[in-house]
């Protein structure tokens, strides 16, 4: 049986939108946290973090 993938696509575009916006600075990587329904982290200071 094949694998089926649970996201939808809309999701993947969310996904692919908010990696692109971390990328660029327009967003830190708690906003990423937070919209993904995530704890923001303490150390996690603004988008200086490497991915």
């Amino acid at each position: 049986m094949d694998k089926q993938n649970n996201s939808t696509p809309a999701a993947a575009t969310e996904a692919e939108i908010l990696l692109e916006q971390l990328k660029s600075g327009l967003i830190s990587v708690n906003d990423v946290r937070v919209k993904l329904g995530l704890k923001p982290l303490p150390e996690a200071n603004k988008k200086f973090l490497t991915i």
